[in-house]
Formats: C-alpha cells, sequence, structure tokens
C-alpha cells in the first residue's frame, strides 16, 4: 500500500480548505438574510390582510358588488316574468275550469233529458 501524499493534503487544508468555509459562511449568512427578509414581507402583508385593507381587495369587492346588483336585478325580472305566466296559467285554469263545469251541467241534462225521453218511449211501446 502507498503512502498518502501529504503534500496534497496540506495544500488542501492550507489554500482551500478556508476559502471553502468562508464562501459557505456567506451563502449561509446571505441565504439567511434573504429568510428573514421574506418573512418581515410576509408578515407585513399579513397584518395588512388580516386588517380588511387592500386597494386590490377594494377593486374587487367593488367589482363583485356591482355584478352582484346585476344578477339580482336580472333574477328579480326573471321572477317576475315567471309569476306574470303562472298567474296566467291560473287565471286559464280557472277559466278553463268554469268551462268545464258549465259543458258538464248541459251534458248533464242532455243526458237527462234524452234518459226520460228514452223511458217515455219504451213506456209507450210497452203499453200497446
Amino acid at each position: 500500500m502507498t503512502q498518502p501524499d501529504f503534500d496534497l493534503i496540506s495544500f488542501i487544508k492550507d489554500f482551500v480548505w478556508m476559502p471553502a468555509v468562508g464562501l459557505v459562511g456567506w451563502a449561509w449568512n446571505r441565504n439567511q438574510k434573504e429568510h428573514d427578509d421574506l418573512w418581515k414581507a410576509h408578515e407585513s402583508t399579513r397584518k395588512d390582510t388580516s386588517t380588511g385593507h387592500s386597494v386590490l381587495n377594494d377593486k374587487i369587492m367593488e367589482y363583485v358588488d356591482s355584478t352582484m346588483v346585476e344578477v339580482k336585478d336580472e333574477q328579480r325580472r326573471r321572477t317576475d316574468k315567471i309569476n306574470d305566466h303562472i298567474t296566467k296559467l291560473f287565471e286559464n285554469a280557472e277559466k278553463d275550469r268554469k268551462e268545464f263545469h258549465q259543458t258538464l251541467s248541459e251534458h248533464r241534462e242532455d243526458s237527462y233529458k234524452r234518459h226520460i225521453e228514452l223511458l217515455h218511449a219504451i213506456n209507450s211501446k210497452a203499453d200497446k
């Protein structure tokens, strides 16, 4: 087995190790600072959002409110139109019911008269 090359190990220890550790420390510190900045921005956003104050939120709510007013108006117009149709259907049904009862009573009277005539005819034939 060969002996490790101590010149390479000492070169790494002397010239590469310390700059690598410094680079890792710098990257860690930068990452931590960016993380802290993001956390502060998140906290600020959460605080503003929790109070409900946001220009974008206000604009969205104005749009939603105006749209809801339009939808309610359209729904009211449709409901009124449907109610008018239902009213007409019930009026027509009432009119048809009255006509049906009138026709039925006329038919009943005609049937009664025919029945009486039939009984008279049968009775007169029976007498002969």
